[in-house]
């Protein structure tokens, strides 16, 4: 059973999930750090998601380039990682890179980095996500 406290932070960890996730105004897919993951099953589950807007969960993968999406929002929601930054940028840019090809409309796409955006984070979007439209 879970004390007072933990329930306690736990909903207030669930409302900044819902502000962040009600910022990306409409349906959207969610892309996961898979270390977040087990965090976040912790303080919101599917539903919770899908009452705030997100349609699809998919994982980070460095080994996958394509996220297969019709959805036009994409949310990522990942640990500060030079390793994230690198893998995030190279999907972005091969997706554009897909949907330009096919003559369709750009995606809007929402980067938010736990527990924050760094320099080193900064330097690295400008570097690698040059021209990508990253938030």
């Amino acid at each position: 059973m879970e004390s007072s406290e933990l329930l306690e932070i736990k909903e207030l960890q669930r409302q900044e999930l819902r502000r962040v996730l009600q910022e990306c105004h409409g349906p959207k897919d969610l892309i996961l750090d898979p270390d977040i993951i087990p965090i976040l099953d912790r303080i919101a589950g599917m539903e919770f998601l899908r009452e705030n807007g997100v349609q699809r969960v998919h994982r980070i993968n460095p080994k996958e380039l394509e996220i297969s999406s019709e959805i036009d929002k994409h949310l990522y929601l990942m640990r500060n990682t030079l390793r994230n930054v690198r893998t995030v940028c190279a999907q972005v840019a091969h997706d554009v890179r897909v949907r330009q090809s096919k003559g369709t409309y750009p995606r809007k796409r929402h980067l938010v980095f736990i527990p924050r955006r760094t320099p080193v984070i900064e330097f690295t979007l400008e570097q690698y996500g040059n021209g990508l439209n990253l938030n």
